[in-house]
């Protein structure tokens, strides 16, 4: 069973963990009914309430070490099981010891398709802890279980209307209309006189929108109770916490809000490829904050398109300004300097399985900001749309596609980095953006930086996240869209013209195994390609102490990352499905030998064949 795609690359470090300390084809290991299974301790607590305010305790579990009656190395796993069905909280841990946090536990709540156990929130489920050790690729054992009941409460950010008076009003009431989902009674509607809180050193009454009316549209007034209102607010929606400045003195009798975009705490998350268990952020220049190495430990983690990340809020102060930042483990490992940082936005950091020359981690940025998901609009008849989603496509979504109802307009690579998708019909009512995956991760999400029209037959620059907005065309029509991801750039062109300024050379793609074999780092051994959409790698020797996945050139790129759904063994002189993406899972063979693969990407399937046999199709 699968669970947390964010092991792909980490599961792959896993494997070259074990390779590097082990070679089971000259270590022979107890049979599974001799080896020593691990001892899971009494766990600290046996019942816990996840909630906004407990979410990032975690809880030491410690265990006696299996013994497999050989000098080899063991990966544990802490895992949690419910009824018949069973997940892997935490992977790839050599130690005795593990820290489990609160937030990993409440992704039991997830589907079980999605890697978690269906536990319902808010009710007392008891699931039961449980240690697997691992040698190699098949030789595991299991520890007795511990009981815990968890209880579970969905965690969000509440959304709150603020106002603050120039004039210092010592009451304010909220009313409003036109607002389904929250009733303010007659007027002069709620009191919030009570209900206050500092935002940059100035004071705020605030009203919490009720969950049920949280991302509609409505109207309020502002007023003291007892004569004094500000003028009509009309049109706000109420998606996130907005800030009001209620004037000193009145106009016609009224009182003008004005909306203030206040700074913002800007989230800087960071995601090791090699498994670090502790994350700390140094930095330099940070305005607000200071640092003493090795920094402040990051204790938070938060789950972006089913990757779980450490992450840290900068103050207020930083936002908008530049500073310099370094990650590490607290332990000797850190990445290298990462300078000039502009704190504008959030911003994702993925580290390097292994060090450079230099010994430093490097690092990835994979872009960031957040943006709520667009309310959808009416399910337009898109007939040339796919009956099912695609996974790892760059697509177009918008009002044309339900904003997600059906799935997206993929788009298609016709160079490097470069992808279009031709006629696409298009009206001034509608609007769009460009996505990956059917997903709504703010790191692959693309639109303008203001809302509206675009110009046509010309590149513009497009930006991801929070402060990206939809995009609309001058005119109705039908239209070839094309997007560079390298460029961030977007052209909308009138069908059949070719962008004059956009390189169009076709792609080219590469593909290699890549694992224990090469140490999980380039050059990978390449495969030949064979004109029938499939590629062949003839004569590899393997043990089944390998751990090996495929990759496009030489590249941890999610689109183009392919593996098992679940680690395990390939099937010899048989096609193989494989998966691509943040979910794919390393591979082994069944035993040691030379061979043959022969892989078609489009079809997901490899085969593994004894060298000499040529798979029949």
């Amino acid at each position: 069973m699968k669970f947390l795609k964010y092991l792909t690359v980490l599961a792959a470090v896993v494997g070259l963990t074990a390779a590097c300390t082990t070679d089971i084809e000259k270590t022979q290991i107890a049979p599974l009914d001799e080896v020593v299974v691990p001892v899971l301790h009494e766990l600290p607590e046996t019942a816990i309430t996840i909630n906004e305010e407990t979410s990032s305790d975690k809880m030491k579990l410690t265990w006696d070490k299996a013994d497999f009656k050989a000098p080899v190395s063991i990966l544990y796993a802490v895992c949690a099981k419910l009824g018949d069905n069973s997940v892997e909280l935490m992977t790839g841990i050599t130690a005795t010891e593990a820290e489990l946090s609160n937030s990993t536990l409440s992704r039991l709540n997830n589907a079980v398709e999605k890697g978690g156990l269906a536990i319902e929130y808010e009710v007392p489920t008891v699931v039961n802890i449980y240690i697997s050790a691992k040698v190699g690729a098949n030789n595991v054992v299991y520890s007795e279980s511990r009981e815990l009941e968890l209880t579970i409460f969905e965690i969000r950010e509440p959304v709150k209307m603020y106002a603050h008076s120039e004039g210092g009003w010592s009451t304010c009431f909220i009313y409003g209309w036109g607002l389904t989902g929250c009733d303010f009674g007659d007027w002069p509607g709620i009191e919030i006189t009570s209900n206050k809180e500092t935002v940059n050193g100035k004071e705020y009454y605030y009203f919490e929108i009720p969950r049920e009316a949280e991302g509609n549209t409505g109207n309020i007034i502002f007023n003291t109770g007892d004569g004094k209102q500000t003028q009509d607010i009309t049109g706000v929606k109420m998606d996130e916490s907005r800030y009001f400045t209620i004037a000193a003195e009145a106009t016609d009798g009224k009182y003008n809000a004005t909306e203030q975009v206040l700074p913002k705490k800007i989230k800087l998350y960071a995601r090791s490829l090699a498994g670090w268990s502790k994350m700390y952020l140094y930095g330099w220049d940070v305005k607000g904050v200071s640092f003493e190495w090795p920094g402040e430990e990051i204790t938070m983690t938060e789950f972006v398109d089913d990757l779980e990340w450490f992450v840290y809020e900068l103050p207020m102060e930083a936002f908008e300004t530049t500073g310099n930042i370094i990650f590490n483990n607290g332990d000797g490992q850190q990445t290298v300097d990462i300078t000039g940082v502009t704190f504008s936005k959030n911003r994702f950091y993925e580290i390097s399985a292994a060090p450079n020359a230099d010994g430093k981690f490097t690092y990835t940025e994979i872009g960031g900001g957040n943006e709520p998901e667009p309310e959808p609009g009416p399910t337009p008849d898109t007939p040339d749309t796919p009956a099912e989603k695609e996974p790892n496509r760059w697509g177009v979504v918008g009002t044309i596609t339900g904003w997600g109802a059906q799935p997206d307009l993929y788009m298609d690579e016709v160079a490097t980095d470069v992808f279009a998708r031709k006629g696409v019909a298009l009206t001034t009512d509608d609007s769009f953006k460009i996505r990956f995956n059917d997903e709504w991760n703010d790191a692959k999400n693309y639109g303008l930086e203001s809302a509206g029209v675009v110009e046509l037959n010309v590149g513009f620059s497009v930006i991801t996240g929070g402060g990206s907005g939809d995009m609309k065309v001058p005119a109705n029509g039908t239209y070839d869209i094309y997007f560079s991801l390298a460029d961030a750039k977007v052209w909308v062109m009138t069908e059949g013209q070719v962008p004059s300024d956009l390189d169009l050379t076709p792609a080219s793609i590469s593909y290699g195994l890549v694992g224990t074999i090469n140490g999980w780092n380039a050059p990978d051994v390449k495969f030949e390609p064979i004109g029938d959409g499939g590629y062949k790698l003839l004569g590899q020797p393997l043990t089944t102490a390998d751990w090996v996945k495929i990759r496009a050139n030489e590249e941890w790129n999610d689109a183009e990352n392919y593996g098992l759904s679940v680690e395990g063994v390939l099937t010899t002189n048989a096609a193989n499905t494989l998966i691509c993406g943040g979910g794919s899972c390393n591979m082994a063979v069944a035993a040691d030998g030379t061979y043959d693969f022969y892989f078609y990407p489009a079809e997901l399937t490899l085969y593994v064949m004894e060298a000499g046999v040529t798979p029949t199709r």
